[in-house]
């Protein structure tokens, strides 16, 4: 059973972590509530729109209540595209395990159950919570101190829709009709089917509600995220930037691209993803950042034109679109090779195809002189979007225009060539 807790480390400019200067009162908000010790609501939603940095503080609040004894009890955070980070199946049972890591009382139960009945994690995510989680604080002999608190972040980025609103009915059931002594603290946008799920009488009796938006003063986290990106990126081109006058970008630039976040981190961690990719000049990114954008504003105009404006330095659109397909229809991330081979692309184009987007795309596995058509499964070698909001606006033909994907055409293209591919190879004599 693996812990599934985590953000991927490996990428050069990660999401940032929101500084103590500022979103302080979500940040109170949650750790009083975290601590207190008689909490009316045993459930507490952060929501906000995609980009505003609900991962960046539920990721620095487990890490906090880390510290704190017997304040933590799990977490989980799901991420679109991952497997076994976004499917609902896994989340009790890791919950499970981690609860016997960090509750000692409960690690007994949890183990004694997990040995009667071995196969439990393969079980539906009811039987889950009640025979590892319930169960096991029935059979506490006695009350524990203080409620500690489960934290899931990215809902909407499970597998399904009625997945998410089973889990929330899974948690309502469990705090509020079991009474067991456990809190969650769950951040996702606020899709229409979540909203009203928390809007129905039995979990808004025992939700408090924090919206993560521009209330909150963002811009001073992103302007200092930017400025410490951009110095960075100036270190690393030292010799192409020796002519350029710091700072770079002078603050007038800088002032720009804080307003046109518009409060989105993802915005902010894009354009440095951009700016500084490897084997591209600094300067020019830049300029095509700030093209001035055509599109009617809209809450994501800014973030699309981005998006679209990354998408257009690639000279021949159809190969890419047909590629970006691939990986949306795929039901999870594959090697370069496996996408190669259904689309009939020779060794290491997938790489070159994708080779300035890396802002956008994770790509393990860059092409060189080794590059080989890997098949392997098991491991992180598989390419996936680097943010679900990229997916919403390549599936959103209003938001993406040339660039968008009809998901259904690539997974009827998907599966012919799949056949096409079983006949090649039955085809082709054994030895």
């Amino acid at each position: 059973m693996s812990l599934s807790a985590i953000h991927d480390s490996s990428e050069r400019y990660p999401p940032p972590r929101c500084h103590p200067e500022t979103r302080t009162l979500v940040r109170t908000l949650i750790i009083c509530w975290i601590q207190d010790p008689n909490p009316t609501c045993f459930v507490l939603w952060l929501y906000g729109p995609a980009g505003a940095g609900k991962s960046a503080i539920l990721q620095s609040l487990a890490e906090e209540c880390c510290s704190l004894e017997g304040r933590f009890a799990g977490s989980f955070f799901f991420s679109r595209g991952k497997p076994g980070r976004n499917q609902g199946h896994f989340l009790f049972s890791t919950i499970a395990y981690q609860l016997a890591l960090n509750l000692p009382y409960l690690r007994t139960p949890i183990d004694n159950a997990m040995q009667a009945n071995p196969t439990l994690y393969t079980k539906s995510m009811m039987v889950q919570m009640r025979s590892l989680i319930i169960d096991s604080f029935r059979k506490l002999s006695s009350g524990i101190g203080h409620t500690p608190t489960v934290i899931i972040d990215g809902l909407d980025e499970c597998d399904s829709h009625e997945t998410q609103k089973l889990i929330l009915e899974i948690i309502y059931d469990a705090v509020a009709i079991e009474k067991i002594s456990l809190r969650f603290l769950i951040a996702s946008r606020p899709e229409a089917h979540i909203r009203e799920a928390f809007d129905r009488p039995t979990l808004r009796s025992i939700t408090k509600r924090v919206v993560l938006d521009e209330s909150f003063g963002p811009n001073q986290d992103i302007e200092k995220y930017l400025r410490d990106g951009f110095e960075s990126i100036y270190d690393q081109n030292s010799t192409l930037m020796e002519q350029v006058v710091q700072p770079w970008p002078g603050t007038g630039i800088l002032d720009l691209l804080v307003q046109t976040a518009s409060g989105q981190f993802i915005y902010a961690s894009t354009v440095l993803k951009f700016v500084g990719a490897e084997f591209y000049n600094p300067l020019s990114q830049l300029d095509i950042v700030l093209e001035p954008s055509a599109l009617d504003r809209t809450p994501f105009s800014d973030l699309d034109h981005l998006y679209s404006q990354i998408l257009s330095t690639y000279p021949i659109p159809e190969k890419l679109i047909s590629v970006l397909g691939t990986i949306l229809a795929l039901h999870c991330p594959q090697p370069p090779g496996v996408i190669e081979d259904l689309l009939g692309m020779k060794v290491g184009e997938v790489g070159l195809v994708l080779r300035g987007l890396h802002s956008l795309i994770r790509f393990p596995h860059i092409p060189d002189e080794n590059y080989t058509r890997s098949t392997e499964f098991g491991k992180d070698n598989g390419i996936r979007l680097l943010h679900a909001s990229f997916e919403d606006y390549l599936v959103d033909k209003n938001r993406s225009g040339p660039f968008s994907i009809d998901t259904n055409i690539f997974r009827i293209q998907i599966t012919k060539a799949g056949f096409q591919l079983m006949a090649k190879w039955i085809s082709q004599p054994c030895g």
